[in-house]
């Protein structure tokens, strides 16, 4: 596999790890139907893996613009017009991303 085809591999894989994260958070904070008790989590525990989101959207948003440079330089149509709405929208995810991740609470054990 060359280097530039597993960085995209990689970058999907923290753009997919993002997403279901966002997704979960998401899903758990708009159910209204009781569900399961979260689990408690140490702090230590808690601020290692909100850490670890943090980086991972960060990291897959650095990917996503470097994907979008590619296109814009392989792919000359309608640019920047196409590329500018790509930042638009990782912008917003990101943003989004980084507050749910810091609004992200468990219980303490």
């Amino acid at each position: 596999m060359t280097r530039r085809r597993s960085e995209y591999v990689i970058g999907l894989g923290l753009v997919a790890v993002a997403v279901i994260f966002v997704l979960v958070v998401l899903i758990v904070r708009s159910s209204s139907a009781p569900g399961p008790l979260p689990a408690c989590v140490d702090t230590d525990t808690r601020e290692n893996i909100r850490a670890l989101a943090l980086r991972a959207f960060d990291e897959a948003y650095i990917q996503h613009v470097g994907k979008l440079f590619v296109i814009w330089v392989q792919d000359p149509k309608d640019q920047p017009k196409r590329a500018s709405a790509g930042m638009q929208t990782a912008i917003s995810a990101l943003i989004r991303s980084r507050a749910l991740a810091q609004q992200w609470n468990p219980p303490a054990c």
